[in-house]
């Protein structure tokens, strides 16, 4: 029988040793915190849809995130699934942090464009961050992956950007710089630094390609007059 309980509007069902949400009582849910963690889960079919605060799915069996709940209000966190390669199917509107940090993500397609809190993906096996966010409202945690390039271009974090223990990127701070990831305080493993610190290199790298781009506009125009 499932030992399952709500606590000050919060549901949790975790050391069950479920293996499936069909089976529990979560009618009973009616807001708050909704927690499956550490049980035998495979899959996240038979979960609410709309989630009001934080969901909890850490330490599963997960094979996918598809069977996810539509909107989670809170923060979304399948932490330590070894059987998940992907990002795909997580909730499109997440409105929290994200942290899928110790799985054995190979590719962060399928994520948000906007996390409206922090992003935790450290301790997977990504070799790029491409298909990461735009913005991140708070810290981008990708340190101890397999990273060789960043992968990404004009991205924006409100926090810290930590890229340490990924031993085959290098020239970190140029990288950072020509593909205008903005942060406030940087970690790599050639050393840490402020954005203060590079300010005017990237505020000059960053005019340089609009340049760039509006020259190209002017001859995409130009062409265009010589063709009618």
């Amino acid at each position: 029988m499932t030992s399952d309980k709500i606590q000050n509007n919060n549901y949790d069902c975790s050391y069950n040793n479920l293996t499936s949400l069909k089976d529990i009582e979560h009618r009973k849910y009616k807001g708050g915190n909704f927690n499956c963690s550490n049980n035998k889960l495979t899959s996240l079919d038979g979960r609410p849809e709309i989630i009001e605060g934080n969901f909890d799915c850490n330490e599963n069996e997960l094979l996918s995130l598809k069977k996810s709940p539509k909107i989670v209000k809170g923060d979304f966190i399948c932490n330590h699934n070894k059987n998940l390669t992907s990002l795909e199917g997580i909730p499109k509107d997440v409105r929290g942090a994200i942290k899928s940090y110790n799985c054995n993500l190979s590719s962060l397609k399928g994520i948000q464009k906007i996390v409206n809190g922090s992003f935790n993906c450290s301790h997977n096996v990504l070799t790029s961050l491409e298909n990461c966010p735009e913005i991140i409202k708070g810290n981008f945690i990708c340190r101890n992956n397999k990273l060789k390039t960043l992968g990404v271009s004009f991205l924006n974090i409100d926090g810290i950007f930590d890229c340490t223990s990924n031993k085959e990127l290098k020239d970190t701070q140029n990288y950072i710089i020509e593909k205008q990831i903005k942060a406030k305080t940087y970690k790599t493993d050639e050393g840490d630094f402020k954005y203060e610190d590079i300010k005017k290199e990237f505020e000059e790298y960053g005019n340089k390609i609009k340049r760039i781009k509006n020259n190209k506009k002017l001859l995409n125009e130009k062409d265009y007059g010589l063709c009618i």
